[in-house]
């Protein structure tokens, strides 16, 4: 470990310091930093700015004053375990369970993900567009990027094909996935060790991250019946986030 971590910046699709965002994403890289004890900051970033073109990215900042920008949570990560910022949480487990942490990541990035768009994206577009990602883009300018934003998730989630299924096909994977988490999560962490992995900081993005957005009503209706991973919320947030506000 280098004697002096570098100065992280994070940024995220909101600039509102002490809150979780929307995104699972931002969520989930937070939590990862956490779970290493990194300190970062967090500053409100555009997909522009991004190296490629999506939130969140970081700029590092070396105590020899070279800085740099990477973008994608999980290319992030890998970047900071290389060099040595942060610890690999996956280095000790068996081939068995670093397969099962990374089905539970792809599961949960390559299926809720498009599952969750859908419900914000298309069920509750106006809410994303006035309330959520976009609503500090000027009304007019808001309304052009919006229906832009609208027609490529369509194009997006047919060509994944969650956008062929039927809204009561959806809801029915939804439901289905999110009970198929619970019944693996039990007082501890998800693969039962003594300290989080990989898949605990995803987990935790998507979770929380469903809990905030008010874009996702029925998968907030879901997640705050199963006991299970709202046991798992509350515990994370109280040992690694509780200096920011909590859900309602």
């Amino acid at each position: 470990m280098p004697s002096k971590s570098p100065t992280l910046t994070i940024f995220r699709d909101r600039d509102d310091p002490g809150a979780y965002t929307w995104s699972p994403f931002v969520v989930k890289l937070e939590a990862r930093l956490r779970f290493s004890h990194l300190p970062y900051t967090t500053q409100a970033g555009t997909p522009s700015a991004s190296p490629k073109g999506k939130l969140p990215y970081v700029r590092i900042e070396e105590s020899d004053g070279q800085s740099s920008l990477l973008s994608d949570s999980a290319l992030i990560t890998k970047s900071l375990i290389k060099s040595g910022t942060i610890t690999d949480l996956n280095a000790g487990l068996s081939p068995a369970q670093a397969a099962t942490d990374l089905a539970i990541r792809a599961l949960l990035e390559d299926k809720l993900y498009f599952l969750n768009a859908h419900e914000r994206w298309i069920t509750n577009f106006y809410t994303m567009r006035d309330i959520g990602p976009l609503s500090t883009i000027p009304y007019l300018p808001r309304l052009i990027i919006g229906q832009i934003v609208y027609s490529k998730t369509i194009r997006t989630l047919h060509g994944q094909g969650t956008g062929r299924y039927s809204p009561a096909e959806i809801a029915a994977l939804r439901l289905e996935t999110w009970t198929v988490l619970d019944g693996m999560v039990g007082e501890g962490w998800v693969l039962g060790g003594e300290g989080p992995t990989d898949v605990d900081a995803c987990l935790f993005g998507f979770l929380v991250s469903s809990l905030t957005a008010s874009a996702n009503p029925e998968t907030k209706a879901i997640i705050q019946g199963l006991p299970n991973l709202m046991g798992y919320a509350e515990r994370v947030h109280e040992e690694y986030f509780s200096d920011y506000k909590k859900w309602e």
